[in-house]
């Protein structure tokens, strides 16, 4: 365990990791606390949520593509929307995160996400369920 620290600490010093206070665990509750961000964002390769909650919203809008603003904003904006609260873990549970070299973000899913900000609706049509006009037919 020492070796993995010292690892994680070398890692940050040269550059390859950022962050290092989140990848701890931390027993104390004071301290996890004086270190906790104001702020508690949605990361979606590690959060869970209720099945009724998550198909009240549709699910992710399949139509962002690639990493940056997009899933995660879009998905945390609308369960917001709904009045979901959310509750962190961060020095408590264990995050693994494979190293890969930074991507850039796409216009395109900057100008969706500002679009469906606008918008307001915390439903989206291209998520679990895909709206078609068909269904406006049969209802």
């Amino acid at each position: 365990m020492r070796n993995l620290i010292y690892l994680f600490i070398f890692n940050s010093l040269c550059g390859k990791a950022s962050r290092l206070e989140r990848a701890l665990y931390i027993e104390s509750k004071f301290l996890r606390k004086f270190l906790k961000q104001r702020s508690v964002r949605l990361l979606s390769s590690n959060f869970s949520i209720e099945k009724l909650i998550l198909m009240e919203i549709n699910g992710f809008d399949e139509r962002y593509e690639g990493p940056g603003v997009g899933e995660d904003s879009d998905i945390e904006f609308r369960l917001k929307l709904i009045n979901v609260k959310f509750k962190s873990v961060r020095q408590m549970a264990v995050l693994y995160h494979l190293y890969h070299p930074k991507t850039m973000e796409s216009l395109k899913n900057r100008i969706l996400f500002e679009t469906k900000k606008l918008e307001s609706r915390f439903r989206t049509n291209h998520g679990i369920t895909k709206y078609s006009a068909l269904n406006d037919i049969s209802t």
